[in-house]
């Protein structure tokens, strides 16, 4: 996963400039061979940073999409053809201690978007990376390969978030997840909504768009400037023990299940809340119901016990809004059901 000050970086800075790209080749021998051009760009490249995810015991997926002009069709990069995008993997943030390095291509009919499986890394084991074009490079960030399929592990942090609609909040949830210290992030969707933004507001964020984000998402260029736009639907919180028959509350628990609070979606505004709020005295089986807040659930779990906290943030129509632990569960290994922590 990104590293701790990574995941704000994904978001796109709204109304970016005009990108000014200049492309040099790599020599008459490259172009003969077919080979991607070797880009010299005049400015940053990188605007939508980096990820990395599917980790495996010997290797990670890197990702990362050159666009100068991020808010735009092309990403700034028309009639520029497949450039050549270089990344390292290193033990360490300062990269004296380089693992694994290579060249990659950014295919243009891929909207220069780079996905690189790396392997031959140990498990269990955080790495750093970084991606490199032209003079150009992107800031460190953080991954982890996943433990060794039959290893010990005696314990495990992750979190998981749902529905981020871009223009009714700021994404504060994933600022704070960012200073967490997790093995694993899990996104649930939505990811993206094909709804027309107001390019006037930006929503609640209070920024200029370009006019085509005022229509609906309906072409893989518009998919594409929308993914650039949010970097990057239950949007409430549950807390439920299963039984095999609901109409019975006595019948024995079987599992429980912990739902994610969206991270924007919906905004500040109570939906959810006071449409199902008054449902849930006839519902014995839900522990925990917070229909509005948004945030995430962030879990550690072990031989004993799992434990959820439900961390909320204060609001999403302000950047950068305080986080709280508002609620925790417990489930017990051998007993099913959640109890408050």
């Amino acid at each position: 996963m990104p590293g701790r000050s990574r995941i704000t970086r994904r978001q796109v800075l709204a109304g970016g400039a005009a990108a000014g790209v200049l492309v040099a080749f790599g020599g008459d021998k490259a172009l003969a061979r077919g080979l991607p051009r070797l880009p010299r760009l005049a400015s940053n490249p990188f605007t939508l940073g980096v990820a990395s995810g599917d980790p495996l015991p010997n290797g990670v997926v890197l990702w990362t999409r050159l666009a100068p002009d991020p808010l735009t069709a092309d990403g700034g990069l028309a009639g520029a053809g497949n450039l050549e995008v270089g990344w390292e993997v290193a033990r360490d943030e300062s990269f004296r201690q380089v693992v694994k390095r290579g060249r990659a291509v950014a295919p243009a009919d891929m909207a220069h978007s780079v996905h690189v499986d790396v392997r031959g890394l140990e498990p269990g084991r955080e790495y750093r990376y970084r991606f490199t074009a032209g003079d150009w490079a992107t800031p460190v960030a953080r991954t982890r390969t996943a433990p060794a399929p039959n290893g010990a592990l005696d314990r495990m942090t992750f979190a998981y978030s749902t529905c981020q609609k871009w223009e009714e909040g700021f994404y504060n949830a994933y600022a704070h997840m960012a200073e967490e210290d997790l093995d694993l992030v899990v996104f649930l969707g939505d990811y993206t909504y094909e709804y027309g933004i107001d390019p006037a507001t930006g929503g609640v964020r209070g920024v200029q768009l370009p006019a085509g984000y005022a229509d609906e998402t309906v072409t893989l260029d518009r998919f594409r400037m929308r993914h650039a736009l949010i970097t990057g639907d239950w949007h409430s919180t549950f807390v439920n023990d299963v039984h095999p028959d609901f109409r019975d509350p006595a019948s024995p628990v079987v599992a429980t299940e912990i739902l994610a609070p969206a991270v924007t979606s919906n905004g500040d505004g109570p939906v959810y809340g006071p449409y199902y709020g008054p449902m849930i005295q006839f519902n014995p089986h839900i522990k925990f119901f917070e229909g509005d807040r948004k945030g995430y659930v962030r879990c550690a779990v072990d031989r004993h016990l799992l434990q959820a906290d439900l961390r909320y943030v204060e609001r999403v129509g302000m950047h950068r809004a305080p986080i709280e632990t508002f609620a925790s569960f417990v489930v017990e290994d051998g007993h099913p059901g959640a109890l408050p922590a």
